[in-house]
């Protein structure tokens, strides 16, 4: 199913090529919803992303304790929304702050047949693989 996943995004990518817009036309939000919409988006991807519950996994197993008190347990929480949120503060800052988002959007024809050909290569490898396991 993961295969078959990624290889439809890939022919959407294909597929698309003018299409995709970092912005959409015709949405029109004022600053506040721009920001509450973006801000939504963002804790729901902090949230639901597993590699990103996996990278505190890794990171935080190390450190719990079964005896751990509130004070400890509230610390490492604190410790890892202020690395999760750092993060996602610094590629906004970065993106924004350089001319990276016009380069993006003049080659984003390129940039979405380059990604949809290699999605649809990594689908076809994920099937070979599949294949070749049950001969």
């Amino acid at each position: 199913m993961g295969a078959i996943l990624v290889g439809y995004v890939g022919v959407r990518a294909l597929i698309s090529g003018e299409d995709m817009s970092l912005i959409k036309p015709g949405a029109l939000f004022t600053e506040s919803g721009r920001l509450l919409k973006g801000s939504g988006e963002g804790l729901l991807i902090a949230l639901l992303n597993p590699k990103i519950a996996l990278f505190f996994l890794a990171i935080f197993s190390h450190f719990v304790q079964v005896d751990s008190g509130w004070i400890e347990i509230w610390l490492m929480g604190t410790i890892a929304a202020s690395i999760d949120a750092s993060w996602y503060i610094f590629v906004t800052l970065t993106l924004t702050d350089t001319k990276l988002v016009d380069i993006l959007q003049t080659r984003k024809t390129t940039i979405s047949r380059v990604i949809g050909s290699l999605l649809i290569i990594i689908a076809l490898y994920f099937l070979s693989s599949l294949i070749h396991e049950w001969s």
